[in-house]
């Protein structure tokens, strides 16, 4: 839905009732998010963060932010830029728009996330410009996007406390989602999508839960790398080693330089990866499973929380 064709069809789909339209615009090279734009006519435009997926296509993670930087480019003058202080190329991007800049983060920046606390159901609770905040979605990041949402709402005419309390009734599937088993053992369903930055909040969003049980990660690879592909990956296998009691990799592209960073077991296939988790979850354990969507570990999750 992100692409030349979906977001044209989304905008097709709007009906006369509807006040707004939140888009998500993709892209694999220059450009595709400056014609996604000149299409959709946003007032409001965020950019989330700047990591290494897509390098693959781009010689940098500089050219990526430029990339990304279309979108606040497009925007008009009396429209808004919501950008990462956090990250290092908020001053790249702030300089590519006209717009005004509202800036969100942990660290930094307008709307702030202050006074995080992992919750034991795997949600969150923080505050954000004095607002009491509570997610079900699990992870800091979490937290720091909710704080880019709450930006646009108060531009769009949306009180934080109202902004705040539509945040709290999110459920997103395959996000860190906390799934239980007939083996008694749960499954943290990250299934979704995976980079090296989503990988690491993860890692670290399940190490700083309240501890029960042992911790198990099946992973796959990460695609859309180019050349930083091997060292992302044994990055990745490296944390994933300091946090996880045992981990499994499917075979990939990049599965062995990821298994031996982590010391982990490497499987052929999902099915294979299915009997390693009955082999070695016990009841009250936790499963992290997570790979690029391209690996479609969502099945796995299926087979394993099948009644």
């Amino acid at each position: 839905l992100n692409t030349e064709t979906g977001v044209p069809l989304t905008i097709l789909s709007l009906e006369p009732h509807h006040s707004g339209l939140v888009l998500e615009m993709g892209m694999q090279q220059a450009g595709d998010i400056a014609r996604l734009a000149a299409l959709a006519k946003p007032a409001i435009g965020i950019v989330t963060n700047v990591g290494v997926v897509h390098i693959e296509f781009f010689s940098s993670r500089e050219d990526i932010a430029r990339a990304k930087g279309e979108l606040v480019a497009a925007l008009p003058e009396e429209g808004l830029a919501v950008l990462n202080a956090d990250n290092e190329f908020f001053p790249l991007l702030a300089q590519m728009t006209t717009a005004r800049i509202a800036s969100f983060g942990e660290e930094s920046g307008d709307f702030r996330v202050e006074g995080y606390e992992a919750l034991a159901d795997g949600g969150s609770r923080f505050s954000i410009r004095g607002v009491e905040m509570q997610l079900s979605l699990a992870g800091r990041h979490q937290a720091v996007n909710a704080a880019a949402a709450l930006a646009a709402c108060e531009f769009a005419g949306v009180s934080l406390e109202a902004g705040a309390a539509a945040l709290a009734e999110i459920v997103v599937e395959h996000r860190l989602q906390e799934v239980a088993t007939p083996g008694g053992y749960s499954i943290i369903d990250d299934a979704y999508n995976a980079s090296p930055e989503s990988m690491l909040a993860a890692f670290d969003t399940v190490a700083g839960a309240p501890k029960r049980g042992r911790l198990l990660a099946v992973l796959g690879e990460m695609r859309e790398l180019g050349a930083l592909a091997a060292e992302s990956h044994r990055r990745v296998g490296q944390r994933a080693a300091e946090v996880f009691d045992a981990v499994c990799v499917i075979q990939g592209d990049h599965s062995r330089v990821l298994a031996e960073a982590a010391g982990a077991e490497v499987v052929p296939d999902r099915e294979a990866a299915a009997e390693w988790v009955r082999r070695n979850a016990a009841p009250g354990d936790r499963v992290l499973i997570k790979a690029s969507h391209g690996v479609r570990l969502d099945e796995l999750v299926r087979d394993l929380t099948a009644t």
